[in-house]
């Protein structure tokens, strides 16, 4: 699946467009997706994206599981056919939420969406607050599993894996169309071969959050070494690139606390 998220960056003309390649792909590699829905995971809240925060429930009532709640940040909001829902079914003897994810699609009676103003960098991208009043699902509709170890939480990973193939892969169809030199066209290609085996490791294990990290490193060292060629052969596009790259950006922090985290495991390793 992530040959997919390539080829849509490598084809796409915008670095909007790659993200989407990139979510889409994610997705279907995380919930299996085969008949290509476009498709938004639903997570975080007016408290924020942690287990704790998720007040969006799932309960039965006279035989019928029903979702009620507000998620308030939904990338492809607007354009969704199918959502992944992450609901609270209760808390553990801990305290700790029990979380689920409950499978939507789309048009739902009692799912409202509201769109929310472009962001200020792809805008080509929707995005919107998604509103659930007593929405009716079967239950083969809601996944097994936790639903914030098994998908949430290896969710971020695999969007992170896909999401920067897809935009290296937009650079290197850039790179190939204009004429940029070829051993960065190369440096281009063997960091799309390193995101391509990353994303068949398990995607939890610390190794693979610090390849991840390292998957990063390199792709910057790419955009520092090629903006050069890029601007000199095409302004315009350049300045749309200038905007856009603030995407990489996005959820940096939570990838630091993770590469933090893999690198404490790994010290902790005997050998």
């Amino acid at each position: 699946l992530i040959d997919r998220a390539m080829l849509g960056g490598v084809t796409c003309q915008s670095v909007g467009l790659a993200f989407v390649a990139g979510y889409q792909s994610a997705i279907e590699h995380m919930f299996k997706d085969r008949d290509q829905k476009l498709s938004s995971l639903c997570v975080t809240e007016a408290e924020g994206n942690h287990p704790r925060a998720i007040e969006c429930s799932l309960y039965e009532q006279n035989g019928q599981w029903l979702v009620n709640g507000a998620k308030q940040f939904v990338s492809g909001a607007e354009d969704a056919e199918r959502l992944y829902v992450a609901c609270k079914t209760g808390d553990d003897g801990d305290g700790r939420p029990k979380l689920k994810i409950v499978r939507i699609d789309l048009p739902q009676p009692g799912v409202n969406i509201q769109a929310l103003p472009e962001l200020s960098f792809i805008p080509e991208v929707s995005h919107g607050k998604v509103h659930f009043d007593q929405v009716r699902v079967a239950d083969t509709a809601i996944l097994d599993g936790d639903g914030y170890s098994d998908y949430v939480k290896t969710f971020r990973t695999a969007e992170d894996i896909h999401v920067l193939a897809a935009i290296l892969a937009y650079r290197l169809g850039l790179a190939r169309r204009q004429g940029w030199p070829v051993a960065i066209i190369e440096e281009h290609l063997a960091l799309l071969a390193g995101l391509r085996q990353l994303a068949q490791e398990e995607l939890n294990a610390a190794l693979t959050h610090l390849q991840l990290a390292g998957c990063r490193h390199q792709l910057a060292h790419l955009i520092a070494i090629s903006d050069a060629a890029f601007e000199t052969v095409d302004a315009k596009g350049f300045v749309m690139w200038q905007r856009d790259r603030s995407l990489l950006k996005v959820a940096l922090t939570a990838h630091e606390k993770r590469t933090a985290k893999a690198w404490q495991i790994l010290n902790k390793t005997p050998g």
